[in-house]
């Protein structure tokens, strides 16, 4: 992960310069690039996931399996990419610049594949 650009003024004052992008966002943003190397494609891949595990949580907990103690269901989504993070372990590592936190990261999406959920209602956007 590359700094910060240098013309970024400090974030934290009160009215901080409109070009200057959050510096979380922007590492996140930088993070997302790099995992192409991951999913091995030319754009950050449609279904990301964070990965970050509530440390209580069991697979009785969210109906879940020891795999996927949260129950993240991505079944009926076809071949879609997917990235999953492992934020939780992959994060600390990135944002302290250390590149080696991609390889915590997987697109694997066997354990999310197997389970569906009932589709939610349809959002509409309307333009104001």
């Amino acid at each position: 992960m590359t700094d910060t650009p240098s013309d970024c003024p400090d974030p934290t004052v009160a009215n901080p310069a409109a070009d200057c992008p959050d510096p979380i966002a922007w590492g996140l943003a930088q993070i997302l690039g790099a995992s192409q190397s991951i999913t091995n494609t030319e754009a950050v891949v449609p279904l990301v996931y964070d990965g970050i595990l509530d440390p209580a949580a069991t697979p009785t907990t969210w109906g879940g399996t020891a795999e996927n103690p949260m129950n993240i269901c991505l079944g009926g989504n076809g071949t879609t990419a997917f990235l999953n993070m492992h934020f939780d372990v992959s994060g600390p590592k990135l944002f302290a610049g250390d590149l080696t936190g991609l390889n915590d990261m997987t697109a694997d999406m066997t354990a999310y594949a197997s389970c569906t959920l009932p589709a939610l209602a349809p959002v509409t956007v309307v333009a104001p």
